[in-house]
């Protein structure tokens, strides 16, 4: 589908970044993630919006959206994170009436197509690096001293 093909069909490349409240890392879990991940890309697809790449951090949830032209960000930014909060409350990560997003979230509109294909490239990698967890290190253990 091209998205720059007529007026009438044309839709909006937007690039979302939303942060946890006090960057806590709520989305460790990968339970929590798929399923806030499912959440969204069920809420995004009633209104015409197609969900391209996610890219779920503990700290951080970041999209590359298709959606219709002339939206206003924080209307954007609104439809992503309320079906992404019922997710995470009902995943039982915090308690409810506790705040999930943090103040800060970006909403970019991308007009080139090798600016989609990069920020796609950028959101996989993040996505291939969460899957690898990093291990705690391990304690090393160090030579007795030796007696003279």
């Amino acid at each position: 589908m091209n998205p720059y093909a007529s007026p009438s069909t044309r839709k909006q490349w937007y690039h979302i970044v939303c942060a946890l409240y006090r960057n806590r890392a709520l989305l460790n879990v990968p339970a929590t993630a798929r399923f806030c991940e499912r959440a969204i890309a069920e809420a995004c697809s009633s209104p015409g919006w197609m969900v391209d790449t996610v890219a779920v951090t503990p700290s951080q949830l970041r999209l590359l959206v298709l959606a219709p032209p002339g939206l206003a960000r924080d209307s954007i930014i609104c439809a992503i994170r309320k079906p992404a909060s019922n997710a995470i409350l009902r995943s039982g990560a915090i308690p409810p009436g506790h705040r999930v997003w943090g103040d800060k979230a970006w909403c970019f509109g991308i007009r080139t197509e090798a600016a989609v294909n990069s920020i796609r490239n950028h959101l996989q990698a993040i996505s291939a690096s969460g899957s690898k967890r990093r291990r705690p290190a391990t304690s090393v253990e160090w030579p007795s001293a030796v007696t003279r």
